[in-house]
C-alpha cells in the first residue's frame, strides 16, 4: 500500500439485532479492513457532488491536483433519493400526504 489509500467496499451485510440495525462492510485493498456500524435509527442519502467529473490518478498527479476534484463534507450536495430506517416508526403503505425525502432545516 502506498500513503494514499483508496479504499473499496468488497462486500456488506445489514443486521437487526436488539431493535438495532447493524451495517457491517469489508474493505479492501489487503490486508483489509472491517467497518461495523449499529444504531436505532439511520438515513442513507444519495445524490450529486457538482464538479465531480474527473478521477484523479492517484500514482501520477501531484497532490494539488488529486485534493482538487475531491468532495468534502462543505462540498455543494444535490440530493437524489434517501432510505429512512427508524425501528420506531411504522410505514403506511397508503399515507394521506406525500412527505418531503429531506427535512429542511431550521435556522
Amino acid at each position: 500500500m502506498t500513503e494514499r489509500t483508496a479504499w473499496t467496499v468488497d462486500g456488506s451485510v445489514v443486521t437487526s439485532t436488539d431493535r438495532l440495525f447493524g451495517l457491517k462492510l469489508g474493505l479492501w485493498p489487503a490486508p483489509g479492513a472491517q467497518l461495523t456500524l449499529s444504531a436505532a435509527s439511520a438515513v442513507f442519502v444519495a445524490g450529486d457532488v457538482p464538479g465531480l467529473d474527473r478521477i484523479p490518478d492517484y500514482l501520477d498527479d501531484d497532490e494539488l491536483t488529486i485534493r482538487a476534484p475531491l468532495a468534502s463534507w462543505r462540498s455543494a450536495f444535490g440530493p437524489v433519493s434517501a432510505v429512512f430506517l427508524d425501528r420506531r416508526c411504522r410505514l403506511d403503505p397508503q399515507p394521506a400526504v406525500q412527505q418531503p425525502l429531506i427535512a429542511a432545516a431550521s435556522s
